[in-house]
């Protein structure tokens, strides 16, 4: 697992959409505005890719798993948190 670690507006994103448009993982972003933010980067980008999903998607299985190689997750801490109304102070990541 690869872990994109920078500041906001850094190239994160775009980082997952180059890798989702080489491999065909499919990006989990936070909502449906994303979703469009990151098709019309991708675009820009003139990368192909496949439609990103959203963390309500992601969470309830509200897709067809048996097409899809992987995911690659935008902003994980906001998917966490987006779990509980408790802060989240810290995580650990095994590599």
């Amino acid at each position: 697992m690869k872990v994109y670690r920078s500041g906001r507006r850094s190239g994160k994103t775009t980082d997952l959409i180059k890798e989702s448009a080489r491999g065909g993982g499919y990006i989990v972003c936070a909502n449906l505005n994303e979703v469009s933010r990151i098709m019309s980067v991708a675009r820009d980008m003139k990368k192909d890719i496949p439609m990103p999903i959203s963390f309500y998607e992601f969470l309830n299985k509200k897709y067809y798993s048996k097409g899809i190689k992987s995911f690659l997750i935008d902003d994980a801490d906001e998917l966490l948190q987006s779990l509980t109304d408790v802060e989240i102070d810290s995580i650990t990541i095994t590599v």
